[in-house]
């Protein structure tokens, strides 16, 4: 069977980084996995999950924060990464990150749809006032973007009807159009609905 994308949980997805990654261990936590795999085996995975940099905790904003592939298995690096922006972007998340080092071409990167966005300074996380685990590379990263939607930060206002509530996604204000252009995204509401909807777009249940 050839190689494909193939569903994978959290656990293994850190299970594989803990016994291939040439030189992280398993992230502190993730949103969600993707996984290539044939015949049945699962054999790389990358994992997707909130920003390391607090500066892009917006909400709307992903990292790749590893990915691990045999080494010796064609194209896997780019159908993984591929894969990882296509579930993001349906996830309704607006640009997705990830970091390489200075000394990886990111060829897989480029041929997946990331571009290049610029090295970091790079340094330890760990803080006196907030202790990290150390990390074994703290020196300068190569950071790549993808960009996911084109669509400004959008608020979500909500009518009352008779049959519950109407999500309306009204279009930015101008000030919210700055605020997305220069990243200071308003973050969705995280709270769960607890009644029935009706779409905007047609009736239906939540």
């Amino acid at each position: 069977m050839a190689l494909g994308v193939v569903p994978c949980f959290l656990a293994q997805a850190c299970a594989l980084v803990d016994a291939q990654h040439r030189t992280h261990t398993r992230p502190a936590g993730g949103i969600c996995a993707v996984g290539i795999g044939s015949d049945g085996v699962l054999i790389g995975s990358a994992i997707i999950s909130r920003p390391t940099s607090r500066v892009l905790q917006d909400g709307w904003t992903v990292e790749v924060v590893r990915v691990v592939v045999p080494e010796g298995v064609p194209n896997g690096c780019s159908m993984l990464l591929g894969a990882a922006r296509r579930i993001a972007k349906e996830m309704g998340y607006r640009r997705a990150f990830t970091y390489t080092l200075p000394s990886e071409p990111g060829t897989s990167l480029r041929a997946a749809g990331w571009v290049f966005d610029g090295l970091t300074e790079g340094g330890a996380w760990s803080k006196p006032s907030r202790p990290r685990a150390k990390s074994p590379i703290a020196g300068p990263k190569v950071r790549w973007r993808a960009e996911l939607r084109t669509t400004p930060a959008v608020q979500i206002q909500t009518a009352q009807t008779s049959g519950g509530c109407k999500e309306i996604f009204a279009p930015p204000t101008q000030q919210e159009g700055k605020r997305a252009e220069s990243g200071r995204i308003e973050r969705p509401s995280l709270h769960p609905p607890t009644q029935n909807f009706a779409f905007a777009w047609g009736e239906g249940a939540w």
